[in-house]
């Protein structure tokens, strides 16, 4: 085998082992979008009007946009050369199907693989899982870390401090 060839051999190598680990970032996003949103209980189907936004959105997160909504979570995922990954999720909020406002609630979700484990940022908080391609994450406590979070943000009211609420009133809720 010349040099070249193992050169070759090499680079196949890190580009096989490269597609496995970004199949493995993708499976982990699913895992926790998907455990989000069986545990606040939102809808499979989209919204039944023709304005509204799915309940659940895939975000990919730029720089200059902000959050910019994606059809699919593998979209969404930004893979980061030291083995990071990064997505955002976004969440329907609204008084009824037909009634208006409607918000979508917008968070990142950082996620970093040491090994057999998986650290999540979400929402100022960072929790540790164990992280097998081949077993689901355990990720109740995140969920309910986001629905608390969630929740409290929507406590604020008008004569509230602005700067402080990300989601509840907002000017630039979707409206009709």
């Amino acid at each position: 085998m010349t040099h070249y060839d193992q050169l070759k051999s090499a680079f196949a190598q890190q580009v096989a082992d490269n597609k496995i680990f970004v199949e493995q970032n993708i499976a982990f996003a699913k895992n926790i979008a998907g455990d989000i949103r069986a545990f606040l209980d939102l809808p499979e189907d989209p919204p039944k009007s023709d304005t509204s936004k799915p309940y659940m959105q895939f975000l990919r997160l730029d720089p200059e946009k902000g959050f910019e909504p994606k059809d699919t979570i593998a979209q969404a995922v930004i893979h980061m050369p030291e083995g990071k990954f990064q997505f955002g999720l976004g969440v329907l909020l609204e008084t009824g199907i037909d009634n208006f406002p409607k918000q979508v609630a917008t968070f990142g979700i950082a996620c970093d693989r040491n090994g057999d484990r998986l650290i999540v940022d979400i929402l100022g908080q960072t929790f540790d899982v164990a992280a097998t391609h081949d077993v689901p994450l355990k990720l109740g406590a995140l969920c309910q870390h986001v629905f608390d979070d969630l929740l409290q943000e929507l406590q604020w009211r008008i004569g509230d401090e602005v700067e402080h609420t990300r989601i509840g009133f907002d000017i630039n809720s979707l409206t009709s």
